[in-house]
């Protein structure tokens, strides 16, 4: 995440509640924020699905109290539970509960169609957030983007009892080159709705997103919408921050920075805390769009074990391989590397000019 809002005037909703002011790591490879894909049904069918949800897979009862049992071990700082969609699993709340046991902060990642007033009030007071995926201002888009007339309707209703029941709700964003230009109204309706926090999701390639190669932002498309981003973080009271680009961060240093010493100082913004990915099937991931690299599976070994291994990547590409920003980007997002040029190769995505950018560096080409 790139924490926009934070960046530009020291603003932070969601990110103050779950990770406190202060700037100790909130997490680390050893025990990071994991993304826990719970289930694999869902109930729209959206063209860009990173799991090709729906899988019919889901870790049993059982196994999945014995996971919460390790992360409570492990002291996980934070997890979050997603799809398919989570609210089709039918122990979620009592996942909910046992996590929270166990001093585990939870926030839930869903499409909002299924989020009634009852099932609200039960989660208040026992999630740190819910992320709602809205992905435009526009009715029509939205419903055709995930596939299921009627889901815009449904996810404003689920955001509207999130809110009203005290719960922290965010909207979340998929950028593509059909929608990204709509981000002003898309800013004006989540205002509107009284949300604490705007995500954009940089469009990744894995799952269904393999079929969108002609979806991607332009390069003029992208600069606008970042330039629009920075501006408007400077004067809403609602976070706003970016994911699966960090370079993005890169970009907001680069043009608030006053001098070379503010400059590095918000690149410490761009390091990511670590984060994995369980999915369905129990396979752990890096996260959860690098579907091609298993770390193993939480049925077959423990948690511990699984997330002593690490991973890393050797930068290769023409571009990532002599960045100056290497060491705190890592080559953006692994997976469109990965799907359009191999997973050592550039981000298609990263349209700096990191030769000029670098020379806010005190060394050229330092790591």
């Amino acid at each position: 995440m790139i924490p926009i809002s934070l960046m530009v005037r020291g603003f932070g909703s969601v990110s103050f509640r779950i990770k406190g002011k202060e700037k100790s790591k909130f997490s680390s490879r050893e025990r990071p924020v994991i993304a826990w894909n719970i289930t694999g049904m869902c109930n729209v069918r959206c063209k860009h699905c990173y799991i090709s949800a729906p899988m019919n897979k889901e870790l049993d009862k059982e196994t999945a109290l014995r996971l919460i049992e390790e992360m409570g071990e492990i002291r996980i700082p934070l997890v979050i539970l997603t799809g398919g969609e989570p609210f089709l699993r039918k122990d979620l709340l009592e996942i909910v509960e046992k996590l929270r046991e166990k001093d585990v902060k939870v926030a839930i990642s869903t499409n909002g169609t299924l989020i009634n007033e009852e099932i609200a009030g039960k989660l208040a007071n026992k999630v740190e957030y819910v992320g709602v995926s809205l992905d435009s201002s526009n009715e029509d888009w939205h419903d055709e983007f995930r596939g299921v007339k009627g889901a815009f309707r449904e996810a404003l209703k689920g955001i509207r009892n999130l809110i009203s029941a005290g719960i922290p709700t965010g909207l979340r964003m998929t950028l593509t080159r059909l929608n990204v230009d709509s981000v002003p109204s898309y800013i004006d309706l989540a205002l509107s709705l009284g949300v604490s926090r705007v995500v954009f999701y940089h469009l990744s390639a894995t799952g269904r997103a393999k079929e969108l190669a002609d979806w991607y932002m332009t390069k003029d498309q992208y600069f606008r919408f970042m330039d629009y981003i920075i501006e408007i973080a400077k004067t809403v009271d609602m976070e706003i921050e970016t994911t699966m680009a960090p370079f993005d961060g890169i970009y907001v240093a680069y043009k608030i920075a006053k001098d070379k010493q503010e400059f590095r100082k918000l690149l410490n913004f761009v390091r990511s805390d670590g984060i994995v990915s369980i999915y369905p099937d129990g396979e752990v991931h890096p996260n959860q769009f690098m579907d091609f690299i298993s770390l193993g599976n939480v049925r077959k070994e423990k948690l511990s074990e699984i997330l002593g291994r690490g991973f890393h990547v050797e930068l290769n590409g023409p571009k990532c391989s002599k960045c100056p920003f290497k060491s705190w980007c890592n080559g953006g997002d692994r997976a469109r590397a990965f799907y359009f040029s191999g997973i050592d190769g550039d981000d298609p995505q990263c349209f700096l000019d990191v030769e000029t950018i670098g020379n806010l560096l005190y060394d050229r080409g330092e790591e």
